[in-house]
């Protein structure tokens, strides 16, 4: 993440400054082996777990001295209710949320990418449970590196171009940043629909970085950053406050009227 973002395809238009997934796999991609499974199955579609207790335990050949990451594609959940999915490592947890058919508020997430921990080379094994009676289907579920020999100068070139004289409000957000080419400025406030964003007073696109954050397109040179927020049902609240009113005082002056 130090040295990329992830975006839907839809943001990814022509730049070709982006490192995209298929430049991962193609880049870090790491070999795995099946160690054992439980209601758990592979084949020419993916992988399938069905029933209770279901799980696939992989082995990794890493690298050294690498961030291991983990990646399940185009998840599908067959149940109803959310299920979810513990990918463990001898060191980490982590867990992941799969919605059902029936789930409220359903994000449409169907791909996850989750970091399992450091490595000095050699094996790992990791554990995928299914904690629910489960019917998942997923595509494919590929391991990759990525080296942390350039951490450092990672950060420092992340400290080049930031937002800088940045003031913080009621609902809103300015600054100014400069870069030396075309880039994306990826904030870490959580993506909703309530924010639009005026770059050098012209409205742009928001686009969704990193599954849950927010991030803009920049071009070249300087440009001056202004984040406003309007919760998205405020204006729907707005709308029913006025008719309400409106009808208790259209109710007034008829009970007036009917009196005299």
């Amino acid at each position: 993440m130090l040295q990329s973002i992830v975006l839907d395809d839809s943001a990814m238009k022509d730049n070709s400054n982006i490192i995209t997934k298929e430049n991962i796999r193609r880049t870090d991609a790491l070999n795995t082996r099946i160690v054992t499974t439980n209601n758990a199955e592979k084949t020419f579609e993916g992988w399938s777990a069905k029933g209770e207790n279901a799980y696939i335990v992989l082995e990794i050949n890493t690298r050294s001295n690498s961030e291991i990451y983990i990646r399940l594609n185009e998840i599908q959940n067959m149940k109803k209710s959310t299920c979810k999915i513990d990918i463990s490592s001898e060191n980490t947890l982590n867990s992941i949320y799969c919605d059902g058919r029936n789930t409220p508020r359903r994000t449409g997430q169907k791909n996850f990418s989750l970091n399992i921990g450091k490595s000095e080379g050699g094996k790992m094994q990791i554990k995928i449970s299914f904690l629910t009676n489960a019917d998942i289907h997923i595509k494919n579920i590929e391991a990759y590196a990525r080296p942390l020999s350039s951490y450092e100068k990672d950060i420092e070139n992340l400290k080049q171009e930031t937002l800088e004289d940045v003031v913080f409000g009621n609902n809103k957000l300015e600054g100014n940043i400069t870069v030396s080419k075309d880039k994306f400025l990826c904030l870490s406030i959580p993506y909703s629909k309530g924010w639009v964003c005026y770059m050098d007073n012209q409205r742009v696109d928001i686009e969704q970085a990193n599954i849950m954050y927010m991030s803009i397109a920049l071009p070249k040179g300087s440009h001056h950053i202004q984040m406003l927020y309007t919760p998205p049902c405020m204006n729907i609240g707005i709308i029913i406050s006025l008719m309400c009113l409106t009808g208790i005082i259209l109710s007034n002056m008829y009970y007036k009227w009917k009196k005299v």
